[in-house]
């Protein structure tokens, strides 16, 4: 089954975070992985931070975090049909589709490299950049 939907257990989880973490007013980044169970698990564990309206943060999708496996399951669905599924993926959150930042997510995105060039690797620059304006 390419690119699942969290399992009811998975979506426990992300609730439980939601709960248990502390800090969701330091928030001012939401990163997400393109895949729909990392979508959903955004959602989820970070909804209330999205669906605030004066906060107006968005969720951008970064699509070098993705799964490194060739496994039908780590692979994600293309842009179209993942803004097909977006609405549905969104349902009774209280978040918009248009908070959605789709802007690194090209055609093709989802197709799977070497692990010299591995997603992992290429996440892991972009945050430490980001984070500490420093690099590996």
């Amino acid at each position: 089954m390419p690119d699942p939907n969290l399992t009811d257990k998975g979506r426990r989880q992300c609730l439980a975070i939601r709960a248990m973490f502390p800090r969701h007013h330091d928030i001012d980044l939401i990163l997400a992985s393109p895949m729909k169970r990392c979508i959903e698990t955004a959602v989820l564990a970070f909804g209330p931070v999205l669906a605030d309206s004066e906060r107006q943060l968005r969720l951008h999708l970064v699509p070098l975090a993705q799964e490194i496996n060739n496994y039908p399951t780590d692979i994600g669905l293309s842009r179209k049909e993942l803004e097909a599924e977006m609405p549905m993926l969104l349902k009774g959150s209280g978040i918009s589709p248009s908070q959605i930042v789709f802007d690194d997510v090209s055609d093709g995105w989802n197709s799977k490299v070497t692990f010299l060039n591995s997603p992992q690797a290429q996440v892991l620059t972009f945050v430490l950049d980001r984070i500490l304006g420093t690099s590996i």
